[in-house]
């Protein structure tokens, strides 16, 4: 039987088991939207019980594990939380992941006619807050509807 080669290593990296948890007035990152750091407060209108942070005049919500929570708010909307806190190692990570280039991380959707002179650009978080009003809307005259079905007969 040939001789078997045999490799060990005495090395050992360990990681943080346990999860970031974040209160508000903490500085956090969120690479999805900014290389800058925002700083958590508590829901501005006080109708939910989530961090939010404030982004392109829109505020976006979060849990104290640091996942995104979707403006409809039925169920958190990530796998992995978005949210790290703002420490010198968490931005040198960040600025290493990027390289300095947010732009080039973006995709652009062009649905414009060559008629188009106008174009309104918006990031998907606006559209999403959009979709779900609308939802919210048609679900309300959808009840109208069925009331005034109810006084008719």
């Amino acid at each position: 039987m040939p001789n078997s080669i045999r490799t060990t290593s005495s090395t050992q990296t360990t990681t943080n088991s346990t999860p970031a948890t974040f209160k508000a007035g903490d500085s956090v990152l969120c690479p999805s939207l900014s290389l800058n750091p925002f700083v958590l407060h508590n829901d501005p209108y006080g109708k939910r019980k989530l961090l939010a942070l404030t982004h392109d005049d829109s505020h976006l919500y979060y849990d104290k594990q640091g996942y995104f929570v979707p403006a409809c708010d039925k169920q958190i909307g990530d796998y992995q939380p978005s949210l790290f806190h703002d420490t010198p190692a968490n931005r040198q990570a960040i600025a290493t992941l990027y390289s300095g280039k947010k732009t080039s991380q973006h995709t652009v959707i062009d649905m414009t006619e060559a008629n188009d002179n106008e174009v309104i650009v918006m990031s998907s978080f606006e559209l999403s807050d959009i979709a779900c009003d609308l939802e919210s809307a048609a679900v309300v005259i959808s009840d109208i509807g069925k009331l005034l079905a109810l006084i008719h007969y």
